[in-house]
């Protein structure tokens, strides 16, 4: 019984994450203006409740809620980190002109 919980709650993890995923996957394409916005908004808002609501029915609506943020905290990051050219600048202090 024990294991059969421990692959469910795996697969219910995994399933969010993906879930998740999609959805900011899509945002981020929504801003890159490779799809069309009303239509996406509605399927993201879908897969993050979808997302949302798996988490808090089988680990209980606060652990769920909170869980959901959680894992998509990394994946707004990275997708950030994506969008944003990071690079070294050289700052030049005495170069300025105001």
């Amino acid at each position: 019984m024990l294991i059969k919980n421990l692959h469910g709650a795996k697969n219910m993890l995994i399933l969010s994450l993906v879930l998740i995923y999609i959805g900011f996957y899509l945002l981020y394409g929504i801003k890159q203006k490779k799809f069309k916005a009303w239509q996406f908004k509605i399927v993201v808002g879908i897969l993050f409740m979808s997302a949302c609501l798996l988490l808090m029915h089988y680990y209980g609506i606060g652990v769920g809620f909170v869980s959901t943020w959680i894992f998509a905290s990394p994946i707004v990051f990275g997708l950030i980190l994506k969008q944003n050219n990071i690079s070294h600048k050289k700052n030049n202090a005495h170069n300025v002109h105001y």
